[in-house]
């Protein structure tokens, strides 16, 4: 898992469909659809509930949606100095493997 896979997770998962994520994300259905089931290997959990009216997430997909949106958060602070972009980094490592485990 990757900070790309979890923006399509979070793509996905904000307009709750493959479709719709795919073109956001300037992808095919496929390729959005096989990502979601990677995170869901993964993970070992399924993240939706595949519906004919579009993706349903489970209980799993909103806790990693609410610790992607920390991650991302973590991430994207401000890295302009070397000194804290290694932090950040390093920090942002360990959470992730916390958050998700």
């Amino acid at each position: 898992m990757d900070t790309t896979d979890l923006t399509i997770f979070r793509h996905v998962y904000d307009s709750g469909s493959l479709t719709a994520a795919a073109a956001e994300c300037f992808m095919s259905a496929q390729g959005v659809s096989r990502v979601i089931k990677k995170l869901e290997t993964e993970l070992n959990d399924e993240l939706f509930i595949r519906s004919s009216s579009g993706m349903i997430p489970t209980k799993r997909a909103t806790d990693l949606y609410r610790k992607s949106l920390k991650i991302m958060e973590l991430l994207s602070a401000d890295t302009h100095s070397p000194s804290t972009f290694t932090i950040v980094f390093a920090i942002g490592v360990k959470v992730l493997c916390l958050l998700l485990g």
